[in-house]
């Protein structure tokens, strides 16, 4: 009975050993596992932060570069400075070259026309309008006399006059007729006279100016 009992206990203690055993080796398994892990992690972090001291390095390098740059640029733009000054010289000769730009302009005008406050009318025909107003003033305008006619945007938005009537002719003789036709109705060309139904409105002839022109003249 005694070696019966004795026997039963020893195999329990054997059992018993044999789990523990069996524990500490899966749990000395995952450390092997967590340490493995925590070997590479510490690797990926070493490895990430020699990368960041890399860009910073770069960062710094650029930072350096870039500020060597703008002091080498800002030098040469002090001895410019220093050596070709603002002068009334140079201010001369920008407003000689905006004079002779204007002039250019103008002898680019110099075959058109500007008709004003003559009434929009949709679908109007202005190729037809510009040929009764040569009737009316008695100079003879044809259509293969005018080369293009269109109406311009108002230079105010806020305008509520009809948009002037930009004409351009084959000649300036032709222009200077035009001009000088109108100029001897002395006010009385109109509207009723263009067949043009509504009120009677005048309406004015003139050069094509440029801006510059048109305030100076």
């Amino acid at each position: 009975m005694n070696k019966f009992i004795a026997d039963s206990i020893a195999e329990t203690v054997k059992t018993s050993i044999a789990d523990e055993l069996t524990k500490i080796t899966c749990m000395m398994s995952s450390m092997n596992t967590s340490l493995e892990k925590l070997s590479l992690d510490k690797t990926i972090i070493r490895e990430s932060l020699s990368d960041i001291q890399a860009r910073v390095t770069v960062l710094e390098e650029s930072a350096s570069f870039s500020s060597e740059q703008f002091n080498e640029l800002k030098g040469r733009v002090e001895v410019v400075e220093k050596h070709v000054p603002i002068t009334s010289t140079i201010t001369d000769q920008m407003v000689v070259l905006q004079h002779k730009l204007d002039i250019m302009e103008q002898q680019a005008r110099e075959c058109i026309i500007e008709i004003s406050n003559l009434p929009e009318r949709r679908n109007e025909n202005l190729l037809t309008l510009v040929e009764q107003v040569g009737t009316v003033i008695k100079v003879p305008i044809t259509a293969a006399q005018i080369t293009s006619v269109h109406r311009v945007p108002h230079a105010s938005q806020t305008s509520s006059r009809p948009r002037n009537v930009i004409v351009k002719l084959t000649s300036r003789l032709l222009r200077d007729s035009v001009v000088a036709g109108s100029r001897l109705m002395k006010g009385r060309l109109t509207t009723e006279q263009l067949s043009i139904q509504g009120t009677v409105h005048n309406i004015y002839i003139n050069e094509h100016l440029t801006l510059q022109n048109k305030y100076t003249i």
